[in-house]
């Protein structure tokens, strides 16, 4: 049904929209309760109970003995435990200025393989005065985990071993929920895209004029040499160092041209080509100002197609490169 709230505001201070309002029945333990709830957009959380649950069905918390008690009838439904531990450095430790780092830390007080948060301390620490401490969700083996540390300042901070540096406090594995749908996971793994350069070539030397020695050594050599051929586009490599850059002339407008219009088998070979490249790792997605047209060519021998790009436009906006060669006196 609709409500009469549009939006409520996040812990984190974000908006979250209200779809709308429903009466549902709340099972806690052998008492069913019903309690009218609004329904959220992108709710991490299956339920909410709050303040307004909590006066109508006569909740309060007893801090005496750390409990969620009801009056109606009296039962407790939860308590409250507090199990904290503290953090400390292994061995000595520096943090270059201007740095993030992870360093290793023991964590007391917990069991292997236990889900903990890590928070920095409440108390005043000299030592820490200019060191940021990240919350981290982390897991204890043996007794330690992993600590992120941040120094904005200008200068080294060097931290003392077995120096606490941060409180532990245990965590509901159930209640954690990742902050978005983006998170990635792996969920399957393809073999379409490894490069076999493992596998051994077969070179045709039966018309040449070596002996049959020298033709198996040739042919060892190139074995050996493997890496250096392409049987196809996944196995091309690349090098990075050198970025190739498209100057053009002053004031040059961004050419974006529509795509030429192919006939259907066409237009599949086109499609195919331009997968391949893009799982070779040769070409990626691209959502530039500049775009070219694709161009299918028939080749002469075999009648396959191969696809070019149509960057006429594009030539005649660079800028003319030359460059003057040395004498050949100097390059003997």
């Amino acid at each position: 049904m609709p409500g009469n709230v549009r939006q409520v505001v996040a812990a984190n201070g974000n908006q979250v929209a209200v779809l709308g309002k429903i009466d549902i029945v709340v099972t806690v333990g052998s008492t069913k309760f019903t309690q009218t709830v609004h329904v959220l957009d992108q709710l991490h959380h299956t339920l909410i109970l709050g303040f307004d649950f909590m006066k109508n069905q006569g909740a309060f918390i007893n801090f005496d003995d750390l409990t969620l008690e009801m009056n109606k009838p009296k039962m407790i439904i939860g308590s409250i435990s507090i199990k904290a531990g503290l953090v400390r450095t292994i061995k000595a430790v520096t943090i270059p200025k201007r740095s993030e780092i992870n360093i290793p830390v023991s964590v007391s007080r917990q069991t292997h393989d236990s889900t903990v948060l890590l928070e920095p301390l409440e108390s005043y620490c000299p030592a820490l005065k200019n060191l940021v401490v990240a919350k981290c969700l982390v897991n204890v083996q043996n007794g330690k985990a992993c600590l992120r540390l941040l120094n904005p300042t200008h200068s080294d901070i060097q931290l003392k071993p077995h120096k606490e540096i941060a409180k532990v406090s245990q965590v509901n594995i159930d209640d954690i929920y990742p902050l978005d749908d983006n998170t990635k996971h792996i969920s399957a793994v393809s073999t379409t895209n490894i490069k076999q350069k493992d596998t051994d070539l077969h070179f045709d030397l039966s018309n040449s004029c070596l002996t049959s020695d020298e033709k198996s050594e040739l042919s060892n050599f190139l074995q050996k040499n493997r890496s250096a051929f392409a049987t196809s586009l996944n196995e091309l490599g690349c090098t990075h160092l050198y970025k190739h850059n498209i100057e053009t002339v002053p004031g040059a407008r961004p050419v974006r041209l529509n795509p030429y219009r192919q006939p259907p088998n066409v237009r599949d070979e086109q499609d195919r080509q331009v997968q391949e490249l893009q799982e070779s790792g040769i070409i990626e997605p691209s959502s530039s100002s500049w775009a070219f047209p694709v161009v299918m060519c028939f080749k002469r021998s075999g009648g396959s197609m191969r696809m070019a790009i149509d960057y006429r436009k594009l030539n005649s906006l660079c800028l003319p490169q030359s460059f003057p060669l040395p004498p050949h006196g100097e390059c003997l």
